[in-house]
């Protein structure tokens, strides 16, 4: 959305939109490439057994929202996977709760485990796939805090361990 892409009734914090717009354009002025999705699987009502559709990134949702990435992003997101040294991963792409909206996750975090990367994840969420899919083994590091492990990446003090500092 922060790039006028139309995302139908797709979750969005518009609080946030601003903030992401800066983003994008900073990495844009360093050459830090961001991949985003280039489609996206799409329902009109979020519930088991939704009809389903792929939606190209431009193209309208109408009144669907986003449930999911799709083949594309999968597949783009796999390739940028295999040639990256260190992966950290925050949370899942789609819907885990409700397959088959969860299958892009499922592929990604498939991917991550297979990666000859460095590999870790976070969020409860992350974990409770990962564990699901029982492809733990295949990660250096899982944490339930992924907010608290990007906090620490971006080089802020985190309470707890603040707390333990002598």
């Amino acid at each position: 959305k922060a790039r006028g892409v139309p995302v139908g009734r797709s979750l969005v914090e518009e609080g946030k939109i601003r903030q992401a717009e800066k983003i994008l354009s900073r990495a844009e002025l360093k050459g830090v490439e961001i991949v985003l999705p280039k489609d996206s699987v799409v329902v009109d009502e979020l519930c088991e057994g939704a009809p389903w559709r792929i939606v190209k990134h431009g193209d309208d949702f109408g009144t669907g929202m986003g449930v999911d990435i799709g083949p594309e992003t999968i597949e783009e997101f796999k390739k940028k996977i295999d040639s990256a040294k260190t992966i950290f991963w925050n949370g899942p792409l789609g819907v885990i709760e409700i397959p088959p909206f969860d299958s892009g996750s499922v592929a990604i975090a498939r991917a991550l485990a297979a990666a000859k990367a460095h590999t870790v994840a976070g969020g409860g969420d992350s974990l409770r796939l990962i564990n699901r899919e029982k492809l733990a083994e295949g990660f250096a590091h899982i944490s339930t805090g992924g907010g608290a492990s990007m906090t620490w990446l971006e080089g802020k003090s985190l309470p707890g361990l603040v707390a333990l500092e002598i």
